[in-house]
């Protein structure tokens, strides 16, 4: 990466050592592969990256007659980097351990970074971002544990002094509260960089579909096989889908909704208007036509997000006991107890069965 020839052109790296695989070579590679995937970043090779290892030297005491400053002069000058930088670039490997989430110096600088409006860029090396893919499509719940589950108070730091400092600044900047901010703040953060690269992973896909077909076309001068183009669909419905889930967690509604009707007209026309996961896809827009105070758009869509589930899993499933709680708790917010007093019961006597009545 060379120098700029424009500040606005500088990028804050953080990091942290701890972790399988963090190693100053991968921290590299991992900052110039995410500059170059990354669309606000118009000219990778023109970012230049202050890496602290390379201008201070963190934890270093006085020392007389050295014509060295101590850790603390050093250390104070980070808001000032972060404040001269276009981005903070976020070194997250490997992504099933995002150690950086968890390190005191690391939650300062996302605070510092945030408070400033700076872009937050989460550095992910091809495999990760390769992985980020598959937890996206197969295990959503656990990608968004490991990236919005922030505990700030109980954030590790190398020297117990740094870690009193930061916390110093936290309050400082945050107020008595600035712990239950900050991890309010970094998981809202982190939610929106989920966003952004699911899009970013919903455009690879689509891309790489369009590719496919012309290719098929031009060399064996058929059509994609049906079933492949409706995996592919599939793929690409529930990318959309999980993108919809983390732009309603942030309360971004009006984005949110078209991406769930797509999702939803996707699943339909590939698996059919009573498949199970098209009745996924009718439950969650129910939910965000509830949230969004549309409840004559909202009840129809619960109960057809029932009777899939009912017909297509049976009465008992557990799905389907999930699926009754969504409409009761719906009814409930509506304020119609009657109907949904019976839902509630019949939900609960699905989970005594499934769980057992002490789970």
């Amino acid at each position: 990466m060379n120098s700029p020839t424009h500040p606005t052109r500088l990028s804050s790296c953080s990091y942290t050592w701890r972790g399988a695989g963090n190693t100053l070579k991968n921290l590299l590679m991992s900052i110039e592969e995410s500059l170059a995937a990354d669309s606000t970043v118009p000219n990778p090779d023109a970012v230049a990256c202050f890496i602290d290892v390379f201008v201070c030297a963190q934890h270093r005491g006085v020392r007389p007659d050295s014509n060295t400053c101590p850790n603390t002069t050093d250390v104070g000058k980070f808001e000032e980097v972060i404040e001269a930088s276009t981005r903070l670039i976020l070194y997250a490997t490997p992504l099933t351990q995002p150690k950086v989430l968890s390190r005191a110096w690391c939650l300062f600088e996302i605070m510092s970074a945030m408070k400033r409006g700076k872009h937050v860029i989460v550095s992910l090396s091809s495999e990760d971002r390769a992985e980020l893919r598959r937890l996206l499509l197969e295990d959503f719940e656990r990608l968004e544990i490991l990236f919005t589950t922030i505990k700030t108070k109980n954030a590790e730091a190398t020297i117990a002094a740094d870690r009193d400092m930061i916390f110093g600044w936290i309050r400082r900047d945050l107020g008595p509260n600035g712990f239950l901010e900050l991890d309010q703040m970094v998981a809202d953060g982190m939610r929106g960089w989920l966003a952004e690269t699911a899009k970013g992973i919903m455009e690879e896909d689509k891309k790489k579909r369009l590719d496919l077909i012309r290719k098929i076309e031009a060399e064996e001068g058929e059509q994609m096989e049906a079933e492949e183009e409706e995996e592919m669909d599939f793929c690409f419905a529930l990318l959309m889908g999980q993108c919809a889930n983390l732009l309603t967690g942030l309360g971004r509604y009006d984005e949110a909704e078209p991406l769930y009707r797509r999702a939803l007209k996707i699943k339909e026309t590939a698996l059919g208007p009573d498949h199970p996961n098209t009745g996924i896809s009718v439950n969650n827009l129910a939910l965000l036509l509830e949230k969004k105070g549309d409840y004559d758009a909202a009840e129809p869509l619960f109960r057809r997000a029932l009777k899939i589930t009912e017909t297509a899993l049976g009465p008992d499933h557990p799905d389907t006991g999930r699926t009754l709680g969504s409409l009761a708790l719906f009814l409930q917010k509506k304020g119609d107890y009657a109907a949904a007093e019976p839902l509630f019961r019949r939900a609960l006597k699905i989970k005594e069965t499934a769980l057992g009545p002490d789970h």
